[in-house]
C-alpha cells in the first residue's frame, strides 16, 4: 500500500506522473512513437533511478498512410479525367446532332424549294446589295420568312388556305423583286375558304 509508481509515456506526457494504482491508461492516441516508462518508490524513499521502460509504435490507419493517400489522388485524378472525356464527348456528339439537325433541315428546306428559285433569290440579293442595300434588308427578311415557315409547315399534313397564302404572298415578293412589274398576284378568296385545309406548298407547285 506504501507503493507508490513514477510513470510516464514519453511522446505524449510533459513530465512524469505519480499514482498507487497498478494500472494506468490512455485511449485515442494519436498515431506515434511512444515509450512508457516506469520505475517505484516505498514510503518515503526515493524511487529509484532506473526506469522500466516498453517502447511501441501507433501506427497511422490505413487510409492516412503515403500510399493509400497516393492512391486517393491517383483515384480522384482519374474520375476527374473521366468525367471531363465524358463530358467532353457528349457535347460533341450535341454539337453533332445539332450538326446534323440543320443538315437535314436543310435537305428538307431543299426538297421542298425549287432549286432555280433559291438561286435566283441569291442572285436578286447580290444585285439589290450593289445597287439598293435597304430592298436587300427587307429581301433577306422575307427570303428568312419564307424558310422559316416552311420549316413549321413541312411536318403538317394539313394547313389552312389563309397560311398557304401567306407562304404564296412571301414566295411572290421575292419574285416580284426579280421580275419587278413584269408579275402580278391577284387573290380572290371568299372568307369562308379561308379555313379550308390543303397540303402545304400546293400553291406554290401548281
Amino acid at each position: 500500500e506504501n507503493v507508490r509508481f513514477h510513470y510516464q509515456l514519453v511522446g505524449y506526457d510533459e513530465a512524469p506522473k505519480i499514482t498507487r494504482d497498478r494500472e494506468v491508461g490512455y485511449s485515442r492516441l494519436p498515431p506515434g512513437d511512444y515509450t512508457f516508462r516506469v520505475k517505484a518508490s516505498v514510503g518515503d524513499n526515493l524511487p529509484t533511478d532506473r526506469w522500466t521502460e516498453h517502447h511501441f509504435i501507433i501506427q497511422s490507419p490505413w487510409w492516412r498512410r503515403p500510399w493509400a493517400i497516393g492512391l486517393f489522388v491517383l483515384l480522384l485524378t482519374g474520375v476527374l479525367y473521366a468525367f471531363v472525356r465524358v463530358r467532353e464527348d457528349r457535347l460533341r456528339m450535341r454539337d453533332r446532332i445539332e450538326k446534323e439537325q440543320a443538315r437535314f433541315q436543310l435537305e428538307a428546306l431543299r426538297s421542298q424549294v425549287n432549286p432555280h428559285f433559291l438561286f435566283n433569290s441569291f442572285n436578286t440579293l447580290i444585285e439589290l446589295i450593289e445597287e439598293e442595300p435597304d430592298k436587300a434588308v427587307e429581301h433577306v427578311e422575307d427570303l428568312s420568312d419564307l424558310f422559316r415557315n416552311i420549316l413549321t409547315v413541312r411536318d403538317k399534313e394539313l394547313i389552312t388556305l389563309d397560311e398557304e397564302l401567306d407562304l404564296v404572298d412571301t414566295y411572290f415578293k421575292l419574285e416580284q423583286r426579280r421580275f419587278g412589274e413584269r408579275i402580278r398576284l391577284v387573290t380572290d378568296v371568299v372568307e369562308e375558304a379561308r379555313s379550308l385545309q390543303l397540303p402545304p406548298l400546293t400553291l406554290q407547285l401548281l
